[in-house]
């Protein structure tokens, strides 16, 4: 579905924060002692390129099914269980 007009703005507001986050997160200095391995953070990445792959695909067509926002929806839920995963993690490790 195409965005409405009074969603343009709520939208821009929601690419703004995501390009903070990304800046903020693309400055985090890299660790040489980690023990969690990569895993964590390559499912990270596999469910944010799901999400760009659907984006680009609604960009393309103009619209955004109930599909694509399943789709959206599950991945964003993949990358919050590893988050709170990586959480009880470093609890349990203290």
């Amino acid at each position: 579905m195409p965005v409405l007009a009074a969603e343009q703005g709520p939208v821009q507001e929601i690419a703004a924060e995501l390009n903070k986050l990304a800046k903020t997160v693309g400055g985090f200095a890299r660790g040489t002692d980690g023990t969690r391995g990569a895993g964590p953070a390559r499912s990270i990445v596999e469910s944010l390129r799901t999400i760009n792959a659907t984006m680009d695909a609604a960009a393309k067509s103009r619209s955004l099914g109930s599909a694509g926002f399943n789709t959206i929806g599950r991945e964003f839920e993949k990358i919050g269980a590893t988050l709170r995963g990586l959480g009880s993690d470093s609890k349990s490790a203290k």
